[in-house]
């Protein structure tokens, strides 16, 4: 039997509460003090309604004039105050009840929090926090009659209040959390408040050492918690929430730290496998390389080298290959693989789609049929007898190349004896799916795994969220890649596009058209993908022209994105309009426009990709970005970069910058853990001495190391147990 949660002693948790509670990460009190405030409201002072500014929400002490129920367009409730300024604030409720309307009684004291909003003459607030009291003392206290233009009341006098009596105020920022249904800031913050009160500052153990604390100048971590709950008047609560503010910076590095150790422990207990020992045979090789047509660059010498030395140890490797879009990445993942097989192992590569699997197999069927290895392709297309036979092969050995999307990682298949987990394309593939694939090999040994990206990954970032892998990064292009040129056009003259793009047609090349969504949005504004269709289709109809168009988007089932995108592929679809659900996707050399709709709205690293879908032929390849005016200043920054460079790692650098990892990262390559305090992008100034750190406490002080990760990573037990 389960003993009693210690929350339930507090007052207004119950068993309904408790579990929202465990749902936010919270189940003892000290759990309580690492949920931190997304945001502060200043109670500490009065503000006349004279005073007021639009939309900033502030704290004002009036009497009530009147109040009534009126119909409009919906049934709401108006109530009417006034303060010592003369000034007319009015209170709106749309959800109500009879009880409340009895609450505004005419001449009661009222204080009122909320958000001012101009309303023709005057300011509003909509369903703002209030408290309806009585004056103290109605002989301080004076008579005077309101003047206003409208209402009722008017000409009658009103007791106006005295600004020197009434509620007291707040002395400190009241935090404002981010809370479930059922859970409510009042009670939240008294629950903190008490847990303050039962937890003392010898309760949480200082973790980090001292030279740690002294270089850094940090202060004591209960110092830190009970500032960030319950800042004094005066703070600048903009800089916590900007994470500018020594307290908060506390915070920060703990967190990260914990977070870098985490990942400094996987290596660790992954380096401790045992993993195939593999050497290539340079026999093959020369073979392999007789048989290809193109010479690598100094880039793929210098990575495959890397890789081979990781694959010759009795260790995994777990290793993540950079290159951007056409570096070939493809070609040191087939001499790895081709490492790994001349060993006597096999090799599973995992493609995020069918479409791109079905290319790796398309060339690495050719280039290794050459040398008379079995290569294979397994997708959820294939079932019943072909499936049997492809499980079969790979069960006996048969297979050394197996190439698949996820279902190669599903139950029922069997490897003979994997040697090597090849990743292409998952840069949202995280430690615990990483740590997974390891269970994949047999006899004991564990797979080697090589993690490929073309979304290159900033250095800072790349040493924080991949630290348990080592990073190879290809940073040359083949010779004679013609450079793509990016063109920025307001969308107000896409009817001059699509009469350039239908001549392009007219000489033979493809186009893609890519639109942000399917579905019209009048929040986004943003041209939809099907809206474009019928009108690219409209105007290939009018002219009379024989140019084939179709539309992919994500909507439609796998099946039917597979036969458009082969249709593609072979020349037989002129001009694809699509969602950026072909950001991975096939190499189709003769596609050499690109035009993507309202280009203002995504980041850089998917503008990026995108453009990388055209340029792999031999002729000269253009990407054409609409925009919407007006541009914001982020947006045109993003633009002017892509016009400036195809570096891949500097419009990473610049995308970071813009943006931030929110939309940048996703929470899979954390390993599934979110950060309450720490910003990736925010904070990757201290990223470096981060991993110093964290590399001090793993090697010197390993017991703290541990308690560190176990009180911000609840799950770090069980994670590294994965």
């Amino acid at each position: 039997m389960s003993s009693k949660s210690p929350l339930l002693d507090l007052s207004g948790i119950g068993e309904k509460t408790l579990e929202n509670l465990k749902n936010m990460g919270i189940e003892n009190l000290k759990d309580f003090l690492f949920y931190l405030p997304k945001g502060y409201q200043d109670r500490t002072k009065i503000t006349l309604i004279n005073n007021l500014t639009q939309d900033q929400a502030c704290l004002v002490d009036g009497i009530i004039l009147d109040s009534r129920i009126i119909m409009a367009r919906r049934r709401m409730l108006i109530c009417e105050i006034e303060d010592d300024s003369g000034a007319l604030l009015t209170l709106r409720f749309f959800h109500f009840n009879q009880a409340q309307k009895n609450q505004f009684i005419k001449n009661k004291k009222i204080r009122v929090f909320g958000t001012p909003k101009r309303f023709q003459y005057h300011f509003e607030m909509i369903h703002p926090e209030y408290k309806v009291y009585d004056l103290a003392d109605r002989a301080d206290t004076q008579v005077r009659p309101y003047m206003g233009e409208t209402g009722p009341w008017r000409g009658e006098p009103c007791v106006r209040p005295s600004r020197e009596r009434g509620l007291p105020l707040e002395t400190q920022l009241t935090p404002i959390y981010s809370l479930p249904d059922g859970v409510f800031q009042n009670k939240f913050r008294s629950w903190i408040k008490k847990s303050f009160e039962l937890i003392k500052p010898e309760d949480l153990e200082e973790l980090l050492p001292e030279e740690l604390k002294k270089s850094w100048s940090f202060p004591s971590l209960y110092d830190a918690l009970r500032f960030i709950h319950e800042p004094s008047v005066g703070t600048d609560f903009e800089k916590i929430i900007k994470g500018d503010h020594p307290m908060i910076h506390r915070l920060i590095v703990e967190e990260l730290l914990a977070h870098s150790l985490f990942l400094l422990n996987t290596k660790s207990k992954i380096k401790k496998e045992k993993s195939p020992i593999c050497q290539l045979d340079l026999k093959l090789k020369n073979s392999f390389l007789s048989n290809i047509l193109f010479k690598p660059t100094g880039a793929q010498e210098r990575v495959l080298l890397e890789i081979l030395e990781d694959l010759k140890q009795p260790s995994p490797m777990l290793r993540l290959l950079q290159g951007d879009v056409g570096s070939g990445k493809t070609w040191v993942a087939a001499l790895s693989a081709l490492c790994v097989i001349s060993s006597g192992y096999q090799v599973a590569l995992m493609a995020p789609t069918e479409i791109l699997a079905k290319q790796h197999f398309k060339n690495l069927s050719v280039w290794f049929g050459f040398l008379n290895i079995k290569t294979v392709l397994l997708i959820s297309k294939q079932t019943g007898k072909l499936r049997s036979e492809v499980y079969a092969q790979v069960k006996t050995g048969e297979a050394k190349l197996i190439i698949g999307t996820q279902a190669l990682f599903q139950e029922g298949l069997d490897f003979s004896n994997l040697g090597l987990v090849i990743v292409d394309e998952q840069h949202r593939f995280g430690v615990l799916q990483r740590k997974a694939l390891l269970e994949k090999g047999t006899n004991n040994l564990k797979p080697h795994q090589l993690i490929m990206t073309a979304t290159p990954i900033p250095r800072t970032l790349a040493m924080t969220v991949y630290a348990d892998l080592d990073v190879s990064i290809l940073d040359e292009l083949p010779p004679g890649r013609i450079p793509i040129k990016t063109i920025l056009i307001n969308s107000q003259k896409r009817a001059e596009i699509i009469e350039r793009v239908f001549k392009y047609i007219e000489q033979g090349h493809q186009v893609y058209w890519v639109c942000t969504l399917i579905d019209e949005s009048e929040v986004l504004e943003s041209e939809a993908a099907v809206l474009i269709f019928e009108l690219l289709k409209q105007e290939i109809e009018k002219l009379s022209l024989k140019i084939r168009i179709n539309l992919i988007h994500g909507k439609l089932k796998p099946a039917e994105k597979n036969q458009i995108m082969e249709e593609f592929s072979s020349g037989e679809i002129n001009i694809l309009v699509a969602t950026t659900v072909i950001e991975v996707g096939v190499d189709v050399p003769n596609a050499s426009v690109m035009v993507i709709e309202n280009s203002e709205r995504l980041g850089l690293s998917q503008l990026h990709q995108l453009r990388g879908r055209v340029g792999r032929g031999s002729t000269a390849s253009y990407c054409v970005l609409l925009y919407q005016t007006p541009l914001s200043q982020t947006a045109r920054a993003r633009l002017e970069a892509m016009r400036e460079t195809t570096d891949g790692f500097i419009l990473a650098e610049k995308d970071l910058e813009l943006r931030g990892p929110g939309e940048f990262l996703g929470t899979k390559q954390t390993g599934e853990m979110s950060f309450r305090f720490a910003d990736l992008a925010r904070d990757r100034a201290w990223l470096p001495k981060i991993h110093q750190g964290a590399v001090l406490l793993w090697e010197s002080y390993p017991e703290q190391a541990q308690k560190i990760m176990d009180r911000w990573l609840k799950s770090s037990a069980d994670l590294a147990e994965v």
